[in-house]
Order: C-alpha cells, then structure tokens, then sequence
C-alpha cells in the first residue's frame, strides 16, 4: 500500500469564518487535496513517532508501516464517513507564504459535531494553537445550532485528553481499548 495514491471527497463548503484568536496568529484553513499526500504523512508519522521509536525495526520497516498505516486510516476516513470536511490547518509566515502545520478532519453539518482527527506538527504542539481550533469548533457548532461535539482521544495521549477536559468535554461511556469517546454539550 505504500505510495498508493490518496485522494479526498469534492470540498463541499469552506470553513466557517475564523475567530479573530486564530486570525491573529495568521492561520487559515483550505480543503485537503491530493497534493497535501506528502504532508499528511509526514504529519501522521509525527502522530506515531513515540511509538515507533520503541520498535526494534529498521528505519525502512518503520516507513513502509507508517506509510500502509497512514493509507489504511485514509482509506476509512474517506470511504467510511459521510459529510466530513477535509482540512488542512495552514500558518502564514513573515514572508507571506502560507505552510501546512496541521490538519482538521470535521464532521460538522449534523446537530451533534464529530471531530473526526486533529492534529499539529510537533513545533504547533503546545503553543496554544490546539485550544483556539477546538474554541473555534465550538462557536462553529453553536453558531450552527448544534447540540454536541463528540471526539475519540487516544490513551497515549494525555495532553489531548487534559486540554479536551479543560475545555468542557466529558468522558461518553466506558473507555475503549485504545481510545475515550468524549462529548461537550452545547
């Protein structure tokens, strides 16, 4: 599966307008396309890097794996879920050119909100960025008359978790395998 191609479902809607917390740390949204394909994966491997880092595999076997993982979650997101919009999260730097940093995959036209994936290059981590997209989300879904956003937090990430926490969200149901089903009511 390794270098298969990926693509994404027609952009149905842009975003919905941007907090000025986001506008003032000059970040924007665009629909995901199948040029990102570099990017996404690079972010993905980000996503697993810890760990992989304690796998006794080549650096070969650990690209192959990442790169099949990366198509097969791909694969699910596009084919499985109905109406999500894919994203990726941009920053404009000093020069004026807007590079990827993140992407948010959001399933948002429902009266309960999925988050389907967010996620930041590790140099976005814990600068704040994270909470303005999830506060973001929030005025989004209200705005929007909704009455929920739902998540999944995987287990080894707690950082996810405390700031999903932080922000209101509240365990929904006993606690899977790998990952917390979590619920904010609006």
């Amino acid at each position: 599966m390794a270098g298969a191609a990926i693509g994404f479902p027609a952009a149905s809607a842009p975003p919905p307008a941007l907090s000025i917390e986001l506008a003032s740390r000059a970040v924007t949204l665009r629909a995901a396309t199948a040029v990102d394909a570099p990017f996404l994966l690079a972010l993905f491997a980000s996503f697993r890097a810890a760990e992989l880092a304690l796998m006794p595999w080549t650096a070969a076997q650990k690209a192959a794996f990442v790169a099949d993982q990366f198509h097969l979650q791909h694969v699910h997101f596009t084919t499985r879920l109905d109406r999500v919009a894919f994203w990726v999260i941009e920053r404009r730097g000093d020069d004026g050119v807007a590079r990827p940093i993140g992407r948010l995959y959001l399933q948002g036209s429902a009266p309960v909100w999925r988050i389907v994936d967010i996620g930041l290059m590790p140099g976005e981590r814990g600068t704040g960025l994270g909470g303005a997209l999830m506060r973001w989300i929030e005025q989004s879904a209200r705005g929007a008359g909704a009455e929920a956003i739902e998540l999944q937090v995987a287990h080894n990430n707690p950082r996810a978790a405390r700031l999903y926490a932080r922000l209101g969200f509240r365990p929904r149901g006993p606690a899977g395998e790998t990952h917390q089903a979590m619920r904010l009511s609006l």
